[in-house]
C-alpha cells in the first residue's frame, strides 16, 4: 500500500496503519548528481558532466525537472544551429 500526504502522519495514525511503514520525503525521491548525469545521457543524448551538474544545482534533482532541463537544452541548441544556417 502506497500513501502520500502532504504533511507527516500523527503518531496514532501512524501505529493504526497495519505492517511497518516506511517514510520517504523529498530527498529519497530526489536524482542524485550521478543520477543526473546518467538520465541527461542515456534519455537525452546530452552527456556533459558540467551540464549536468548545473542541472542538478538548478533543479534538486526532481526528475521532472531535470527530464524539461533537457528539453531546453536541446531547444536551445536547436535554435542555435538554425540560426546558424541561416546567418550563411
Amino acid at each position: 500500500m502506497s500513501l502520500a500526504a502532504r504533511r507527516p502522519l500523527a503518531p496514532e495514525a501512524m501505529t493504526a496503519l497495519p505492517a511497518p511503514v516506511a517514510v520517504r520525503g523529498p530527498a529519497d525521491l530526489a536524482l542524485t548528481p550521478d543520477g543526473v548525469l546518467r538520465t541527461l545521457r542515456d534519455e537525452h543524448g546530452v552527456g556533459d558532466a558540467e551540464l549536468a551538474y548545473l542541472a542538478y544545482e538548478l533543479t534538486a534533482g526532481w526528475p521532472a525537472l531535470v527530464h524539461l532541463a533537457a528539453v531546453w537544452v536541446w531547444s536551445a541548441a536547436e535554435i542555435a544551429v538554425a540560426q546558424l544556417f541561416l546567418l550563411e
